[in-house]
């Protein structure tokens, strides 16, 4: 028989039995949409945690850190100067350098229902950024320090809350141009208990804008930045509030964030201390991903403490590997009993067929013609569950993904890009593996339907 043929009369002999065809194909659908939603969790978790990875370090970067080495004098201070800079610019497939200092101050709106909710602010050099290799969406990359510009990565959001009930929404920002924003040293007591001890004194530095950066090698989008001129007249503010106000407590948390040349060697004139600056930090990128375990192992060597991004990134999305194959396995027995049903549902079939199956063999029907028969009709079933599986897990993923940022919005939570996540290749790979559960499981009863012996299926009732 031909194949057309072979495929109408399949159909024929399901519709016969629509009730039982139907609960086989919901099983399947039930079977598809479990494995599929199950993956997609996974996916989920590890798309937003590779999200929430890059607005914190860049993907492709070495960050460098001083560490204690008791064989590097400057190491052992935990100092990373223009020395060690200019070393890692001539290591060979560094592509640049950006030294970064952290800032301990204070960012203030001048609308005081408005604070910022990014994770960290940084002090650079902007004359060693490309602008070729960054993307804005508004502004541009300053070229002058004079009024304080910064830069801001676009994954920054803000807060807007009521100052009477503390309630407010997250809002992302936008239009930073219109923001009056200044930043201005502690003038607070210890741990930030009691009100401003300085009458007044504090103005801060106000900070004109730059730019809102989409993209950049060297820049985190989720922080602010400011130049280190702008960190210097704000130092130099910060000593002069403590000269003129004594009372002023020092806050217990700037020895953890070293800004200005700390070094106290007496050896060291005021003049040179003045004029080397120590960076807390340096964002090293490389001309290729491959170079990158080369360039780390020469940095290490200075008695510096470099790690690749990269390498922390890959073994958390190894660990995320692990739990994606705990939730397909989960889904599988879903489609593994859709697959018992398929079978059993064939097993019934034939039961109930032998004598027309007796018929076929006597007027000629060729045994593969019988067999195919069966797994066709076996495969339609699987089929047709896995397109109609497919489509309902798109539909409840995009429900779960809605409902989940309208909840994580009412709670004024973090921004949840994904609670299910499918990739494209996953409805495909569920639309032949369906096919292929529905083949298996139809192998069986075709088999057994080939050996049934013509006369005894003829006499059969």
């Amino acid at each position: 028989m031909r194949s057309v043929e072979l495929f109408a009369l399949a159909w024929r002999n399901l519709m016969r039995r629509k009730s039982r065809t139907f609960l086989t194909v919901l099983s399947v659908v039930i079977g598809a949409v479990a494995i599929i939603l199950m993956l997609s969790f996974g996916y989920g978790m590890q798309e937003t945690q590779r999200q929430q990875i890059a607005q914190f370090s860049q993907m492709n970067a070495i960050s460098v850190n001083p560490t204690a080495d008791p064989s590097n004098e400057r190491a052992r201070q935990g100092l990373i100067g223009e020395r060690e800079v200019k070393k890692i610019e001539g290591i060979e497939h560094v592509k640049a350098v950006l030294p970064t200092m952290y800032v301990p101050f204070n960012l203030e709106f001048k609308n005081h229902r408005t604070m910022s909710m990014f994770g960290s602010t940084y002090a650079i050099d902007f004359s060693r950024l490309d602008p070729t290799t960054m993307t804005f969406e508004s502004g541009s990359l300053p070229v002058s320090t004079k009024n304080h510009p910064y830069l801001v990565g676009n994954a920054v959001t803000l807060h807007e809350f009521d100052i009477h009930t503390g309630e407010g929404d997250l809002i992302r920002g936008e239009n930073w141009d219109q923001y009056d924003i200044r930043m201005k040293p502690e003038d607070y007591g210890m741990l930030g208990q009691g009100s401003s001890l300085t009458g007044g004194q504090n103005k801060g530095l106000k900070l004109t804008f730059g730019g809102q950066f989409k993209s950049s090698d060297l820049l985190l989008p989720g922080a602010f930045y400011i130049s280190l001129d702008t960190y210097d007249e704000l130092v130099k503010m910060e000593e002069q509030l403590q000269a003129d106000n004594p009372e002023l407590a020092m806050n217990p948390f700037d020895s953890m964030m070293p800004s200005v040349p700390s070094e106290t060697d007496n050896t060291q004139s005021k003049k040179k201390r003045k004029r080397e600056r120590y960076y807390d930090q340096l964002v090293v990128t490389v001309d290729d991903l491959n170079n990158t375990s080369m360039v780390v192992d020469q940095i290490n060597e200075m008695g510096l403490n470099a790690s690749a991004n990269s390498e922390m990134i890959d073994s958390q999305m190894e660990a995320f590997k692990i739990i994606e194959l705990i939730f397909g396995g989960i889904g599988s027995i879903a489609l593994l009993v859709s697959a018992i049903g398929i079978a059993n549902t064939m097993l019934m079939s034939i039961h109930e067929r032998t004598r027309e199956i007796g018929v076929m063999k006597v007027i000629g029907a060729q045994v593969s013609d019988i067999r195919r028969m069966f797994l066709i009709e076996a495969m339609l079933i699987a089929l047709i569950g896995g397109v109609l599986g497919i489509l309902v897990s798109f539909g409840l993923s995009a429900l779960i993904n809605t409902v989940a940022k309208s909840f994580m919005s009412e709670m004024q939570a973090f921004d949840l890009e994904y609670i299910s996540y499918i990739p494209l290749w996953l409805p495909i790979v569920a639309f032949f593996f369906s096919g292929l559960i529905g083949l298996l499981a139809g192998s069986l009863p075709a088999r057994r339907a080939t050996k049934i012996s013509a006369i005894e299926a003829i006499r059969t009732e």
